[in-house]
């Protein structure tokens, strides 16, 4: 029976997704809900017999229970891009050295070796590799051929959507995506022509069709920023996540570069300083010289942006008093582009995960596709779904 699971993730928080295809077990993203404990992860039944496991992002909500997963489903083989690969190991070790408490350097090399472990497990493909993969399924009595590969699908650096096909099933799990660009990312690029016979959708926006702008977007968040500093000389940044803290960096030299915001010094938090550099390293993303580490500021008295870490944000009084930037910019296709999305692609069935909670009486989306003939599921959590 070919089926699919939700672990966890049906609205947002906690992605987990088991799907089963002539007897081969694939788990997509490992996500703990944000603000409990990393410890907190989907009940993945019979973890042994897990064959594969696919990591859209580096996002907590996506990948926060890898160490778990990875240690429970000890004969799968791990895969994600490269960027996902780097991305997580600042985001995972930065997010258990938060709940763990690590500040003695014996939790801090705990926290490092337990992202180690994990990291040791992953495999790592291009975008656009073709990449086949031969297992040996008891379920069927002889070995099973899977191919997939993963398509760039914006959002964050390395995010992608994966596609795979098991002898005639063939299955596009989106992830996160974004049909826009951002400072750091291209939008979400599928090869012409891709057809695939399920979509694993994450519609976040898909019970929100009938407005125009489903979320606030880097446009509106840009324009926010610079009224903002007319107004107050001392900025806060709060990054509840790494990399969307990377993309406001990117932002605020945007801003800068076009004349909207003055020159003047940014400091950032150590765990966001030590990603920049890396990503510095890795891809054409430059740190400006008014860009410094926290550690390196003294005791300044002008204008200035100050990034910092969520969590330390909370045990941190001495920017209390500097103007909040607001973060909560969307980086998820909206209703109309969901739509859209969905109708190039054709699929069979639809079923939606990673979505904002709906009138149980009515589907927007699938009222939407009527005419097309497309099935479109709304999932829950802890159910199963026949394929």
């Amino acid at each position: 029976m070919n089926t699919l699971t939700v672990l966890g993730g049906a609205d947002i928080g906690g992605s987990c997704y088991l799907v089963e295809l002539e007897g081969v077990r694939i788990l997509f993203d490992c996500g703990v809900r944000l603000n409990t404990p990393y410890t907190e992860h989907p009940d993945i039944p019979s973890p042994e017999t897990i064959d594969l496991i696919f990591l859209s992002h580096a996002h907590i909500d996506h990948i926060g229970a890898i160490a778990y997963t990875a240690a429970a489903c000890r004969n799968a083989r791990i895969f994600a891009t490269p960027a996902t690969c780097d991305f997580l190991r600042y985001q995972l070790s930065e997010t258990i050295a938060e709940y763990i408490g690590a500040d003695t350097d014996e939790l801090r090399f705990s926290s490092r070796l337990l992202c180690q472990l994990v990291l040791n497990r992953i495999e790592t493909a291009e975008f656009h590799e073709r990449t086949e993969i031969h297992l040996r399924c008891p379920e069927r009595g002889q070995e099973a051929s899977v191919k997939f590969s993963f398509f760039p699908a914006g959002h964050i650096p390395g995010a992608a959507a994966t596609y795979l096909r098991i002898g005639q099933h063939s299955l596009l799990y989106s992830g996160d995506f974004y049909l826009r660009p951002t400072p750091l990312t291209a939008p979400c690029s599928l090869p012409e022509g891709l057809r695939p016979d399920i979509l694993l959708l994450c519609g976040t926006y898909a019970n929100r069709l009938q407005t125009a702008e489903s979320a606030p977007t880097i446009a509106s968040i840009k324009k926010n920023f610079a009224c903002m500093f007319r107004q107050n000389c001392r900025l806060l940044v709060r990054c509840g996540q790494l990399t969307k803290g990377l993309e406001m960096l990117a932002l605020t030299d945007d801003l800068i570069r076009e004349g909207h915001l003055p020159r003047i010094p940014v400091f950032i938090d150590e765990g966001l300083w030590q990603l920049a550099l890396h990503y510095e390293r890795t891809s054409g993303f430059r740190l400006p010289s008014y860009m410094n580490p926290l550690s390196a500021r003294k005791e300044y008295t002008g204008r200035e942006i100050v990034f910092l870490l969520q969590s330390t944000a909370a045990k941190n009084t001495e920017f209390a008093s500097y103007a909040a930037v607001n973060t909560n910019f969307s980086l998820h296709a909206d209703g109309a582009e969901l739509i859209s999305f969905v109708r190039n692609l054709r699929p069979r069935k639809v079923f939606v995960v990673h979505a904002a909670p709906r009138n149980a009486q009515s589907s927007p989306l699938a009222d939407a596709l009527l005419d097309d003939k497309i099935c479109v599921t709304h999932t829950e959590n802890e159910r199963m779904y026949s394929l």
